[in-house]
Order: structure tokens, then sequence, then C-alpha cells
């Protein structure tokens, strides 16, 4: 079978394609540091009270991230639709594909999404009323939300992997798992255990922001988030190298060999995932975070490089067919600067109605 005849034709584009890929770059980061925030810092809050279930009141950790829940779990969802866009534009012949394959679990999605925000909320509200014995908001959030991150990356898995697409002929019912990709598992697992890193971050930069108010307190709360960033990055070399390994030979040759740029920035990633190690058990709350963001934007564009180097028997960024519209694109783009500075305005009333709350 001619793979390349399971493809189907590019849209034109209104600009050139690299307009869209940078959209797609910057806002899949914002996505995915307050996913990251959302879904690690649930995980470590159900950890900690676990550590004292039985007990009266949830863990002193916990109180970091109950008012803050319902902001990261709304941002992240909007934040999520405009990459999500930007991928149907560049990328729509594959993510469309890739999304029929596995239909039945992309449109379960949307429940698990509003049954983790109800679960997120219902803990946000009632907290001082749940004893430690009573997890089970957080626990079905955190579970509800690691679903959706799998399917998530099944969903890239398929978008990238054409040669696995004929799978439908066995199963045309629209709930194939890729489980024929070797890097299936590592990859949610890097997934899982970077939201793991950055929930743990999340939990001690929001107890750095208070330690004037409560030093010793605070200060122990900054240990336990560290602890958890640096012990979950350490693990995640792991996975991140068992994924890099298991890449089919032919990506691993198209992404990495001949000198591509992908390796300067894996090796620029990696030195800065160890930096911020040393700087999270010598408790430097911003240099851990400032490494933190710059190894994702690098880890961001690596990951282009991958899926590129997946796509490039079939398809280039330059073979895109592009059909000019400026109006539209200036329309775009007003509309764009336009909501990114009310989403800025609407967290900057968030923001100060919670500190006139606090006095």
């Amino acid at each position: 079978m001619d793979l390349a005849q399971l493809v189907p034709i590019s849209d034109p584009l209104p600009l050139a394609p690299g307009f869209f890929w940078i959209l797609l770059q910057l806002t899949f980061v914002l996505h995915l540091l307050f996913m990251n925030a959302m879904l690690g810092g649930g995980f470590v809050v159900m950890m900690e009270a676990i550590k004292v279930r039985g007990a009266s009141t949830p863990p002193p950790i916990g109180k970091e991230l109950y008012d803050k829940i319902p902001y990261t779990v709304a941002l992240t969802i909007n934040l999520g639709v405009a990459p999500l866009l930007f991928a149907q534009v560049l990328y729509g012949q594959f993510l469309y594909t890739s999304t029929v394959l596995m239909a039945v679990q992309w449109l379960a999605i949307f429940a698990l999404l509003i049954g983790a925000y109800y679960a997120y909320y219902y803990y946000y509200f009632y907290h001082g009323e749940l004893d430690c014995a009573r997890l089970w908001p957080l626990l079905l959030a955190v579970v509800l939300l690691l679903l959706v991150g799998f399917f998530f990356t099944n969903n890239i898995s398929l978008m990238q992997s054409v040669r696995d697409w004929p799978e439908y002929f066995k199963q045309p019912g629209g709930s194939i798992i890729n489980w024929a990709d070797s890097s299936l598992i590592p990859r949610y697992l890097h997934f899982v255990l970077s939201a793991v890193a950055c929930g743990g971050l999340f939990v001690a930069i929001l107890a750095h922001m208070k330690r004037k108010k409560d030093p010793e307190g605070a200060q122990e709360r900054i240990n336990t988030g560290l602890n958890y960033y640096a012990v979950a990055t350490i693990i995640n070399f792991v996975a991140g190298g068992l994924f890099m390994a298991l890449l089919p030979n032919d990506v691993m040759a198209r992404a990495f060999g001949g000198g591509n740029w992908a390796v300067l920035l894996m090796a620029l990633s990696a030195l800065l995932g160890v930096a911020s190690i040393v700087f999270a058990f010598s408790r430097e709350v911003w240099p851990t975070t400032w490494c933190l963001v710059i190894t994702v934007v690098l880890m961001t564009l690596v990951r282009e490089a991958v899926r590129l180097a997946y796509l490039k028997p079939y398809f280039t960024l330059d073979s895109l067919p592009i059909r000019s519209q400026m109006s539209p694109a200036v329309l775009f783009v007003l509309v764009f600067i336009a909501g990114v500075a009310m989403v800025v305005y609407l967290i900057k009333l968030a923001v100060n109605s919670g500190k006139e709350a606090a006095k």
C-alpha cells in the first residue's frame, strides 16, 4: 500500500506557514505551563493529603492552591484552544485523520474535562469540610486529567505515525489506541512527570510569594514543592531518554542527524534540566523557574523537529499551498492582540480581587 495516498490534500493558507508556526509554538508553551501547573499541582496536593490521611484538616501545602485551582483550570482549557487551532491550520490533514481514527476517545475528552473541572471546583468550595479521608474530588480530577493526557498523547502518536493508519481497516469503529508505537507509553510518562515537576514548582512559587507573612511555614512548603520538582525531573531524564531511544531509526536520523539544530537544542535542554535540579536542591525558586521555562521552550522546538521528521516522507511546511488573503490576516492579528490584552486585564482583576479579599 502506498501510504502517501492515505494523506488528504492540504488546504491553502492565507499567509506563509512560518506565521502560524510561530504562533503555534508560542501558544503551546503557554498552554503547557498552565496545564502542568493544573495537573501537577493537583497531584502534589493529593499526595500530601494521602500522607496525613485520617487527620481532621487538609495538609498545609494545599492552602497554596485552593484559590488558584479555578484560574489554572480555566486558563489551561482556554490556552489549549489556540495551539490546537494552529496545529489544525498547519497539520490539519494529519490531525483530522488521527482524530477520526480515535473518535470515541476524542469525544470523551470533553466529558472528562467537564468532570475534572467540576471535581476541582468541588474541592475548592468544600475543602474545609473534607477531611483527609475523603480525597475523592482530587483523586477524581487527577485521574480524569491523566486520561485526557493519554488520549491527547495517543492522538499525537497517530497523527505522526502514518504507517499505522491502515489499522483503521481492522478497527473502523474509531477507537484505535496506537499500541504499535513503542514510544507511546514513554512519551506519555514524559508528559506526566513534567506535570508533576511543574506542579511542585508551582507550589514553591506560591509559597515563596507568601514568605514574608509566614517565613517558617512558607519555607517548608517551598522545600516540599522543590523536592517534588527535583525528584520528578530526575526520573523524567530516564523517561525522556527511553522515549528518544524508542523513536524509529529513520525519524531519529531525520530529526537529529547531519548536524541538525535539534541536537543543539536537546543538549541545551539537558544542561538546563540539570541546572534546574541543582537550583531546586539549593532552594533557589526563581533560578529553578527560569531554567524550567527556557527548557520548556527548547523542548517544544525539539518536539516540533521530531514531528516534522515523522511527517517528512509525506509532508513539509514548504509544500503547503498559499493563497494570500491579507484582510482576514489583519483582522486576525487585531483580534488576537485584543484578546491577549483582555486576558491580561482579567488576570490583573482576579489577582487584585484576591488581594482585597485577603485584607
